[in-house]
């Protein structure tokens, strides 16, 4: 991690946080996402989707536990393609955030097709884990987070709380501001060589 990359988590973290103070008093996590068109090396064509997630459960009862996992909720489980192989793809490390005692923890990130089993709703999900490699979350943070997508975004309805996560044997939900993956169906798939370019990417 160079020292551009801790100021970038230092100056997300206060700004996350001032912001979002009054509006998420109530709220034990909350987040904003944004896609754009990817020119990374190997994933140049997807959608990028990048997530900045904030949490706090301190005083969510009892004694607080640190942040086990994120899940994000994708809205998808109407569409057929969305457990097509290459619907989605994830880079080695999907991103960073603050960890306990000032260090910075690392994300990786994978597609659960059925679901979170360790969450009460059940619905195509993507998942971050953070490495371990002795730096962990703590019961209160933030990480910024990224995924790849074939399907272009569309936007969050207000009303709708994607954002999971589980602390110790807890898990809580929240709401997320921006946008997220569509549905890519008979309608407006992509046309078989597109498909055929993508999935080269994993052979």
């Amino acid at each position: 991690m160079s020292r551009t990359d801790l100021i970038i988590v230092g100056v997300l973290v206060g700004l996350v946080l001032t912001l979002a103070a009054g509006v998420h008093a109530q709220e034990h996590v909350w987040g904003t996402s944004s896609a754009s068109l990817s020119s990374d090396p190997g994933f140049v064509g997807y959608w990028k989707y990048c997530l900045t997630i904030t949490w706090d459960v301190t005083n969510y009862g009892g004694k607080p536990h640190a942040l086990s996992h994120i899940s994000i909720l994708l809205g998808l489980e109407n569409c057929p393609r969305a457990c097509d192989f290459g619907y989605f793809a994830f880079a080695d490390t999907v991103g960073y955030g603050t960890g306990e005692k000032g260090c910075t923890a690392h994300y990786y990130s994978y597609f659960e097709c059925k679901g979170d089993p360790t969450i009460p709703v059940r619905m195509p999900t993507v998942k971050f884990e953070p490495y371990e490699s002795g730096c962990e979350p703590g019961v209160a943070g933030t990480a910024v987070v990224c995924f790849y997508s074939v399907s272009p975004p569309r936007p969050i309805y207000p009303f709708l709380r994607p954002i999971w996560i589980k602390f110790g044997l807890n898990v809580t939900d929240g709401p997320l501001v921006g946008v997220l993956p569509n549905c890519i169906n008979p309608s407006n798939a992509l046309e078989p060589s597109t498909w055929g370019a993508i999935k080269a990417l994993f052979d």
